[in-house]
């Protein structure tokens, strides 16, 4: 049967929940319109401590980085790379989310005083070739150091030929885990089994941005930075224009950093960001999560654009 062939007698309206009772208390607590309070219940809020964290939470409310299972190895093995000059190369997916990781930590250990570099797959390279590619470029340049930024944990076999040629490599990643997991230094994943950390939701600049987290700390405390070398504030453009773009749930941790973000956004010096609102016919002021889904992130396009723009930011630095 086709819609159209439908009587209104036949239709069944299937209505959300109605909890007048909760519906009423969060109007009282919030001093909230009972229709944003409806949508809230509709939604599966169960508790006014759950609003509470929704609606109010702050930065300080960001889960500890070293939640995440290897996170102590990852910053110890870069703390010593950071010591003893050696080369890092940061190698990101060619996608929103692993270019903005990329700048990131590109940014961020340039910063902090480590001799890195920086590599994003080739859209038309094939997939099996890319880690190889950068391969190639890291033993060119002397990097005994491999950084995956939204990439890797599906490559065990070209991660183990990156160790045979004497690179030590850290894999940040968000995606699901297939059955063979490689073999490195450490793994930063919100998704390996048995990982204690609370957000499975973060994006690869999530991850990146965690990593970065953990290593403002550990560098600080041994006294490596001064507590004002790194402004982690700064990164959370980035940090909202790759959780968006790969559709990260605005929920929970990831909606304390895009609700910051946006702010950070609307005050960004990047000259890459900036180019790039420009040719998407935006003004920095009137950002929002959907017009970095409409406008920025969509098209083949603005790929091209989002590589030239990050491109520009860190030949800036």
């Amino acid at each position: 049967m086709q819609p159209s062939d439908y009587t209104p007698q036949e239709l069944v309206w299937v209505y959300p929940p109605q909890h007048p009772d909760l519906k009423d208390e969060i109007v009282k607590e919030f001093n909230i319109h009972p229709v944003i309070a409806q949508i809230l219940v509709t939604r599966n809020f169960h508790s006014k401590e759950e609003i509470h964290q929704y609606l109010y939470a702050k930065l300080p409310d960001l889960h500890n980085p070293f939640l995440l299972t290897q996170m102590a190895v990852a910053v110890d093995r870069i703390t010593a790379a950071i010591q003893r000059n050696e080369g890092i190369l940061i190698y990101g997916d060619n996608d929103v989310d692993g270019m903005t990781g990329t700048a990131l930590l590109t940014e961020f250990l340039l910063l902090v005083g480590s001799r890195v570099l920086y590599y994003v797959a080739k859209p038309a390279t094939p997939r099996q070739q890319l880690i190889v590619e950068a391969k190639e470029y890291a033993l060119t340049n002397g990097c005994t150091l491999f950084i995956t930024v939204d990439c890797g944990i599906t490559s065990a076999t070209q991660i183990a030929q990156l160790k045979q040629s004497g690179i030590d490599v850290i894999i940040t990643d968000h995606h699901e885990p297939v059955h063979t997991i490689p073999e490195c230094i450490a793994i930063l994943n919100p998704k390996l089994p048995n990982n204690p950390y609370p957000n499975r939701d973060l994006t690869g600049v999530g991850v990146a941005f965690k990593l970065a987290h953990a290593l403002t700390d550990r560098l600080t405390a041994a006294g490596l930075i001064s507590p004002t070398t790194v402004d982690l504030k700064s990164f959370l453009d980035l940090v909202t224009l790759g959780i968006v773009a790969d559709t990260g749930r605005l929920l929970g941790e990831n909606r304390i950093l895009v609700s910051y973000g946006l702010k950070q956004m609307k005050e960004t010096k990047r000259i890459g960001l900036l180019k790039l609102f420009n040719v998407s016919d935006l003004d920095a002021e009137n950002i929002s999560p959907f017009t970095i889904v409409s406008k920025i992130a969509p098209t083949q396009r603005r790929k091209s654009l989002l590589v030239s723009s990050f491109c520009w930011t860190l030949s800036a630095l």
